[in-house]
Formats: C-alpha cells, structure tokens, sequence
C-alpha cells in the first residue's frame, strides 16, 4: 500500500516526514509509521527508533493491557492465573517474580497455546483486523511475537538509555542497540545478561526476567547450558538454542541460584569464618588481671566494639597476634608493616568474674586459648568454649542476611542494587590514608605484575605468553573482561579513576578498548 501523500501545505498539525521528505499530519504519521512507512530511527515520532523510545515506553504499557484484556477474554482470569502460578521464576523479589510471570504466561497465551478455536489468540485477533488495537500497537504485535530468552553481553554503555549488546546465543548476529534506562545506569560492559529479547526495527529492549549472570558463576553455567542443549539437540535435530532456553528458561535461572549460593559457601569456607568464644573463670581479682593484661605487648585496650549480645565488660582488648603465626590468615601482614601496630586478631573482654575471648577462626581461637592459659594461667581457669560455623550458619539463614550479602559483596565486587553508600566524609583538617598517587602507582604495580603473571586459567601462562598463544588468546579475552567489567563497576563508585587501557595496548588486544 502506497503511504499518504502530504498536502502542499504543512498546517499547524503537520511534521516533517524523512520518509516523504516533506511534511506530514500527525494522524496520517500515527497509522502510517512502521507499517506503511519504514521510517528511520532518527525520526523523533517514530517509536521504534531510539529517538522516539519515550513514545515506545507509553506504546508498551497500553499494549500490555490491551493484550491482558484479551487473554482474560478468550482464557479467562483463572486461566491467565494459573499460568503464571506455574511460570513462576525465582528472581529474590515478589513484585519481579509477579511481573516476570506475568509476562511469560502472556506470551504462552498470546502466541503459542490454542484458544477454543484451535487458533492462538493472537491469529485469531489478527484475522479480526487487530480489533482495538492502533497502528502503533498493532506493530508492537507483529514483533513481541517474537519475543525470546537470550544470553546478551554488553559491549558498551551508550549514555543513560542505551547499550550495544551481542547475543551469546547468536554468535553470527552482529552487535545490536538495546534501549533500557535501568539496565544502563546499572550495569557496565561486558555485563552478561539472562534476558529476553525483543528486536524492533532499530533496537532491541530487554524484558523479565532479566538476571545478571555474575563473572565467577559464568564459566559452570555456560557449560552446563552448552552440555544440556547439546544434548537436547541429538534427540531433536533443529532445535536451537534460544528455542532450548525457551523450554528450561526457569531451571537455569535456578542453577545460577544454585550456584550462586555454592560460591558463596566456597568463599566463607577459604576464608575459614567461625565465630570461636572461650571462656575464662577468674580465680582472683579482676583488678589484678586487668593490670597484667594492660602490660602485656599481646593485647592492647581497646574500645568494646558495638553488640548487643555481650553485656558491657569492665575492661576490653584488642588481642595482637603476631603476623608471623599465620601469614596465611594476615596476608600482606608481614610486607614491611613498619611501625604500625599489627591488626586485632581477636577481642578480650574483662568481667567481674570470668573472661571472654573471641576469635573468628578455628586456628586462631586455639592459639588464643593457648595463650591465655600459659601467661595467665594462675588468674584463670578454663570453663567452657563454643563455635559456630559461620559457612553453615550463612546456608540455612535467608540469603538476604547481613553475613550472606558481606560475602556476595567480597567474592563478586558488583550489585545491580546499585552502590554501596560512601562513608562519613573526614574531619576538616584530616589528611586522606592513601592519596590518589598511591593509588594510580599501586594499580599500575599490580598489573606490571600482572602481565608476567603465571595463572592456572591460562594453562600456566601469563598473560604476555597467552596473548602470542592462538589457542590460549580467547582465554586471556575471557580473563581480561572480567577484570575490566570489575574495574568500571569500581570507577562508578569511586572518584579515582582507573584504567588498564595500556595493558591492552602491551597484549594487543585493543579490541577490548
């Protein structure tokens, strides 16, 4: 069908038209653009196009509730119910898991799933002349049809509404727009997304469920997926893997819950946490002990730290184990600390008539007891002592916990929650601990040392070995992003920023740029 032809005139209601390259009315732009028109994505009016998407974002919601209505139609409410009481995809939110189902089971019900006519509802609504719909949401139909579950990776942030992404299912397709303001302000590049995707003419938009899948979970989740659709595609030839990924979309958002929760575990259990307490019965005054504890180079006064469990003590310690007793439990300890006094390894806490110390791993809670009963021994007597295993404690309690949430923070270094909140800003006068000069010659001393580096993920190579390697270059790619995605999540928090452009440059992988 041939497009309105424009008046001579351009009225008061009139726009200009790249199309036409001339002027246009606002009702023959609105049901002519994307069906009769193929209009560019420049075009403000058009919002198909990364000029018009604030158009896009009201032409979404209407059509969402348009095509509510009629699946309640056709199916019922029910019917629409049930469907998403068993679309349900666990996402850590309940109005994410809602709105996430919601979507899903509309899809199913729009497109795929006969109605009583043996047709789908959309078939049947498009054979109806797409009854109440407008021109606009009548081209949103024609490509949310073809929504699906993608893997994308983003590529690069393009200001506050937009990323260039590639689809990891896709590894021909070219690298694409997305238009998502929330997922541009909170993730950087080479973020990986478990998503699904809905091209348009010029972009693609993201919806629910959208997961990051986290840098450390990657490598077991990619090979889980490529084993399980591999698989699947020897007992049905064609299937691909979007299509396969439609099929499982909730059980391998589960599997990064799995192992997401199984990283953490790792984490608590390399670092050893437990929550170790012995306590003391004081077999003479408290007075004489507090003396003796004072003049001990071990242990140092100090404030009782903040804790609603412990009654406030008579007198508190800071316990200063040497860093030649564990350099494994005080790393960087014993790498010219010079006159600084070594960190607190435990906490020693003076009552009436015991004394309670605690420690926060197996070994240290032994050298501390040790301790105490050799240079306090004719002061106190042992009583009785507990640990808690914090790995354990963090497994059965709510992941959202204080303890969990610490050790996803420590092992990931990212949250699409947004920042964590800067602290108090110094005192007027006070001299900042490290100056940005420290900081820019450490980072660069770090990856000096990096380039030389020997690293298992690399086959035993380093960096510079695996960059003139051809079969361990893709690796060193695959390494390389994680540290820059890690690295640009901390330059948005920080005011110093850091780079490693000149690592690249050094590797020749300025691709990466």
């Amino acid at each position: 069908m041939n497009p309105t032809v424009p008046s001579s005139r351009a009225g008061k209601k009139h726009r200009p038209c790249p199309v036409l390259n001339g002027p246009i009315s606002a009702a023959d732009c609105g049901s002519q653009r994307g069906s009769r028109l193929n209009c560019p994505g420049t075009c403000p009016y058009f919002p198909f196009g990364p000029a018009g998407y604030d158009l896009w974002l009201k032409v979404d919601l209407e059509w969402m509730r348009k095509a509510v209505d009629r699946v309640i139609r056709v199916f019922g409410r029910d019917r629409l119910q049930a469907e998403m009481k068993a679309r349900e995809i666990p996402l850590g939110g309940e109005s994410l898991e809602v709105e996430a189902a919601l979507n899903h089971a509309l899809h199913r019900l729009l497109f795929r799933e006969p109605g009583p006519s043996g047709r789908t509802v959309a078939d049947d609504w498009e054979a109806a002349g797409w009854e109440g719909l407008n021109n606009d949401e009548r081209v949103m139909m024609r490509h949310r049809r073809g929504a699906a579950p993608a893997v994308v990776e983003v590529q690069r942030v393009l200001g506050r509404q937009s990323l260039v992404c590639l689809d990891l299912l896709d590894p021909a397709r070219p690298p694409f727009v997305v238009m998502d303001r929330n997922a541009a302000a909170q993730t950087v590049r080479f973020t990986r997304l478990l998503t699904v995707l809905t091209d348009y003419p010029h972009f693609s938009t993201l919806g629910l469920p959208t997961v990051t899948i986290l840098h450390p979970l990657w490598d077991a989740w990619w090979s889980a997926f490529q084993s399980r659709h591999t698989e699947a595609a020897a007992a049905t030839p064609g299937l691909t893997p979007h299509a396969f990924l439609d099929q499982h979309l909730s059980e391998f958002i589960r599997l990064l819950t799995t192992l997401s929760e199984a990283h953490r575990g790792e984490l608590l259990d390399q670092l050893g946490l437990h929550q170790c307490l012995a306590s003391f019965r004081l077999v003479g005054p408290a007075a004489e002990l507090d003396a003796a504890l004072r003049n001990h180079p071990a242990f140092r006064p100090a404030t009782p730290p903040a804790d609603p469990r412990y009654a406030t003590p008579l007198a508190c310690f800071d316990w200063l184990e040497p860093a030649s007793a564990n350099p494994a439990e005080t790393p960087g300890a014993a790498a010219g600390s010079g006159d600084k006094a070594p960190p607190a390894a435990g906490t020693v806490r003076l009552y009436p008539e015991f004394l309670l110390v605690e420690t926060s791993s197996r070994q240290r809670h032994a050298r501390a007891r040790s301790l105490i009963e050799e240079q306090f021994g004719a002061q106190v007597r042992f009583q009785e002592e507990s640990v808690l295993d914090l790995t354990r404690a963090a497994n059965i309690r709510d992941r959202r916990s204080a303890l969990v949430e610490a050790a996803g923070n420590a092992v990931f270094g990212e949250s699409t929650q947004g920042s964590p909140a800067a602290g108090p800003p110094p005192e007027p006068g006070e001299e900042p601990s490290v100056t940005a000069e420290q900081i820019l010659r450490e980072h660069e001393e770090r990856y000096r040392q990096f380039l030389d580096f020997a690293m298992p993920e690399l086959g035993g190579l380093s960096p510079r070995q695996a960059a003139a390697d051809p079969e361990r270059r893709s690796r060193l790619v695959a390494v390389l992003k994680t540290h820059l995605h890690n690295l640009e999540l901390r330059n948005r928090r920080e005011v110093i920023q850091l780079s490693i452009d000149w690592v690249l440059d050094e590797l020749g992988l300025t691709e990466l740029k």
